[in-house]
């Protein structure tokens, strides 16, 4: 069930492995034990920097809460930051999913990140990874949550572009749409 949902998401294999994409299973609003947390059953979302774990979202399969960090992660890391150090255009997208297809998609164009929302904040510790970016693109969704988050990267830097996709909420809905990431993107790059 996770798999093919990953896959309805237009993640291939190859990026589900590379993005250490996990699941717990059970039925949605069940909780399980492991050593000394409690983790939701779902997808896993390991926040990696290096070889560190950062933080571990879940994504349940139902209910009202989509995504669920798991106690003892940071929730102001940078999701996908190794991405940005061979780049000089960064894409900022909401969420793990639309990062990982964007990256999947379009990665040896852009470093593609995300802060995990679009009410996420960029903790000065990844104020490094950035520096070196002369254009950072941002693409939340197409909503007031959205714009909210957009507004917001405006508001940091000069170098903050909004940019809308031509059709679909979010990157993943594009894709899905048969948009394509990269020509989309040639105009920004």
């Amino acid at each position: 069930m996770a798999r093919s949902y990953l896959l309805n998401r237009g993640l291939t294999p190859e990026t589900i492995r590379g993005a250490h994409l996990g699941y717990v299973p059970g039925h949605w609003n069940v909780w399980r034990h492991m050593d000394e947390l409690r983790v939701p059953c779902g997808i896993t979302i390991p926040w990696l920097d290096g070889d560190a774990v950062w933080a571990v979202k879940v994504r349940r399969l139902g209910g009202n809460t989509k995504y669920v960090q798991i106690p003892g992660g940071s929730a102001r890391g940078l999701y996908n930051a190794s991405s940005l150090a061979d780049h000089d255009v960064a894409l900022f997208v909401e969420g793990e999913f639309d990062a990982l297809i964007a990256e999947q998609e379009a990665g040896d164009v852009v470093g593609v990140a995300t802060l995990g929302s679009a009410t996420g904040t960029l903790a000065a510790t990844w104020v490094p990874d950035l520096i070196h970016c002369r254009r950072i693109l941002v693409a939340y969704d197409a909503d007031a949550a959205g714009q909210k988050g957009a507004a917001y990267w405006r508001s940091l830097t000069r170098r903050a572009q909004v940019v809308n996709l031509p059709f679909g909420k979010d990157i993943t809905e594009f894709v899905q749409q048969g948009g394509n990431i990269k020509q989309w993107l040639s105009e920004f790059v």
